[in-house]
């Protein structure tokens, strides 16, 4: 049985039950077994904001950018709570 189908057996009603992928689901990793995944790339950082517990800890990562390198955050869920840690130094792309 296939993930849409799933829902409409589950919610009968008129309404579609919402299906997020892995990939934009929060983690739910906590605590000391919580990765943070950064890959260096050479030009920068990216930063894979779905492996952080804590919106500052992002904030963190991002401001640890170093002089002629880029770092980027990309699978925020809540990118409002990261600048609000930083709203001086960091920069959303609204794309």
């Amino acid at each position: 049985m296939t993930t849409l189908e799933t829902a409409k057996t589950e919610n009968a009603g008129p309404r579609k039950k919402r299906v997020r992928s892995p990939a934009t689901r929060k983690s739910k990793q906590t605590g000391r077994n919580a990765r943070a995944s950064i890959v260096d790339c050479g030009w920068g950082r990216l930063i894979f904001g779905q492996t952080f517990d804590d919106p500052s800890r992002i904030a963190s990562a991002l401001q640890d950018e170093t002089q002629g390198r880029r770092d980027i955050a990309f699978y925020v869920s809540e990118p409002h709570l990261v600048l609000a840690q930083a709203p001086q130094a960091l920069f959303l792309d609204p794309s």
